[in-house]
């Protein structure tokens, strides 16, 4: 009887711990299955799912009148993915299309980790070209030859500064950039408004989901969400202003400089000009060595609107005064002799005129003949504090006041910036040369501007934009102190152009008035040349303020007034009548 207990025993233990396991097992089941299934049903998806971005077209820019500045189209481009790449791919490539495989491996970086991601290498296939790429996609699965937007700048070399260029996305650029926007292969705007407005333009990646198996193969796909275009941007440039412009430093055979033209009660800014440019179209397919070398002579990628540091000359010569007017130095009826000269000790400083003399000047006179000798006079009364408070309540010294990237400070020397600059005490020589734009002073054309659009606004300076209905920005208005003097400022700079130093620009029947400066650089015959200009000249009606800039030319301020007088005329007269 007991063995049979025994047994009994036994048999109920090992039903009992197949009940137990069963439990178990259907517990763990039911977890697996219900409360965590759709997690790992995800993850089973994930082994054979990709997400491929699909590339959005960017905005389309025009200008003020309706005229495409960028825009994009759809064009051919050979794409590899990465994870397809055999060892030979992009030797291949190079070999094919002539491109360095150190340029390849670039445009790769990053890419490690979205290995199913296209990424496009060669952008705007040409007919030949899109046959050579099938051909290699032939033998290369990794090869892709498909459609994308690609940047078109219709104008080419026209707008280039201004309204920028895009390029394919550094690794650099990716690392401090959300991952969520941005791939390896993206294009970014790297200038001007198309880096400005970016984020408006850019618009939003489409997503494709594709199915492969464990060997990479597609197997089948579908679009998610459709890509959306970015936001189309209207500016305030316009086409025949430019046009105009540019034709000044072509046909006057100026090889370097810069102009800016706006409107000074509104800030807008009708023309922004570079030269010499380049086509900003080249960033899109991507620069080759020989871009970059012709390029390199003369600097065409530099922005001399915004990012030189050039001395401004007798432009300045309206700070000065209105710097001594400012501080009771002088009133719009002092007169100061002008013998052709100043002595300083054994030193002697001739007028640009020497050895012919202007007589005696009141500061308008002076303004009009710009004359050397009445500026050093008053800053000889002035500390070169006052000179340099007066250029910061224009913003000479700061970064200019405009929605375009790049601008750079500009450098208004005091004695304890050149003693932390160059370890040197301040000279009152140095406080002669600053008085009148020379020695250390060094501005960007922007900044000159900036002074003559203070000056037409009773000293209030909106913010410059080329972009229609810009985001707001006060004005600034540190310079509104100031105006008491303006008006005798005003009628300086018109009477430069009835009988002074721009009186080449003279238009019948046309309220113009102008500052014309020439900065000796230290070669020999060879100068920076500068004209600003306004017009008409009365408070409150003022609706052009406008910089020219020629950067190492062998002529004067005169000669550049002889080269900008056309456009003036066409802009002021034929324009404005409805003829131009």
């Amino acid at each position: 009887m007991s063995g049979k207990r025994d047994l009994y025993i036994k048999t109920f233990m090992f039903l009992g711990f197949i009940v137990v396991v069963m439990l178990f097992l259907t517990v763990r089941i039911y977890i697996l299955q219900v409360v965590n299934g759709d997690s790992y049903r995800k993850q089973a998806i994930a082994n054979y799912t990709r997400i491929i971005y699909i590339p959005a077209p960017r905005g389309t820019i025009y200008s003020a009148d309706g005229k495409v500045l960028a825009e994009d189209r759809y064009l051919y481009t050979l794409s590899v993915v990465p994870i397809r790449m055999k060892d030979d791919t992009l030797k291949r490539i190079s070999e094919v299309f002539h491109i360095g495989e150190d340029i390849l491996k670039q445009r790769l970086e990053g890419t490690g980790k979205y290995p199913f991601q296209p990424v496009p290498l060669i952008r705007e296939l040409d007919g030949n070209e899109i046959w050579l790429a099938m051909k290699l996609a032939q033998y290369d699965p990794s090869i892709q030859v498909e459609a994308l937007p690609q940047r078109y700048y219709p104008y080419k070399d026209l707008f280039a500064h201004v309204v920028g260029y895009v390029g394919q996305i550094t690794k650099e650029e990716l690392s401090h950039l959300p991952s969520t926007d941005y791939r390896p292969g993206d294009v970014i705007g790297k200038m001007g408004v198309e880096k400005a407005y970016e984020k408006e333009l850019k618009g939003q990646k489409g997503i494709q989901e594709v199915v492969v198996n464990a060997r990479g193969q597609v197997l089948s796909s579908k679009i998610v969400k459709a890509p959306v275009k970015g936001k189309d941007i209207y500016l305030t440039l316009q086409v025949d202003v430019q046009k105009h412009i540019q034709d000044v430093f072509i046909n006057g055979k100026l090889k370097s400089g810069a102009a800016i033209l706006v409107e000074p009660i509104t800030g807008d800014v009708i023309a922004y000009y570079s030269h010499p440019s380049f086509d900003p179209n080249v960033f899109v397919r991507g620069v080759r060595p020989s871009d970059w070398q012709k390029w390199s002579k003369y600097n065409n990628l530099y922005d001399r609107v915004i990012a030189a540091r050039v001395p401004p000359a007798s432009t300045f010569k309206v700070v000065t005064a209105l710097a001594a007017l400012h501080t009771d130095v002088i009133t719009p009826n002092t007169v100061l002799p002008d013998p052709g000269y100043i002595k300083l000790g054994s030193l002697v400083f001739h007028d640009w005129s020497y050895p012919r003399s202007h007589g005696y000047q009141t500061v308008k006179e002076a303004i009009m003949n710009s004359c050397d000798v009445f500026f050093w006079q008053l800053a000889l009364k002035m500390k070169p504090e006052d000179i340099y408070n007066t250029a910061h309540d224009f913003g000479m010294d700061e970064k200019p006041y405009i929605d375009i990237p790049g601008g750079v400070a500009g450098i208004i020397p005091t004695p304890e910036w050149k003693k932390r600059t160059y370890g040197e005490n301040w000279y009152v020589g140095d406080t002669l040369n600053m008085a009148v734009g020379q020695g250390m002073d060094a501005v960007a054309p922007i900044h000159v501007l900036q002074v003559f659009v203070a000056i037409a606004g009773d000293g209030i300076l909106p913010f410059l934009h080329v972009k229609k209905d810009p985001e707001y920005h006060p004005p600034k208005t540190a310079a509104m102190k100031y105006a008491p003097y303006f008006d005798v400022i005003r009628q300086g700079i018109r009477l430069v152009v009835k009988r002074g130093t721009a009186r080449i620009i003279n238009i019948k029947g046309v309220d113009l008035g102008a500052k014309t400066g020439t900065a000796e650089i230290g070669l020999k015959h060879i100068y920076h040349t500068w004209l600003a200009y306004m017009s008409p000249t009365k408070e409150g009606h003022v609706k052009y303020v406008g910089v020219f800039f020629a950067e190492k030319t062998p002529f004067k301020s005169w000669d550049l007034g002889k080269r900008v007088k056309p456009f003036l005329e066409w802009l002021l007269v034929r324009r404005a009548s409805g003829e131009g």
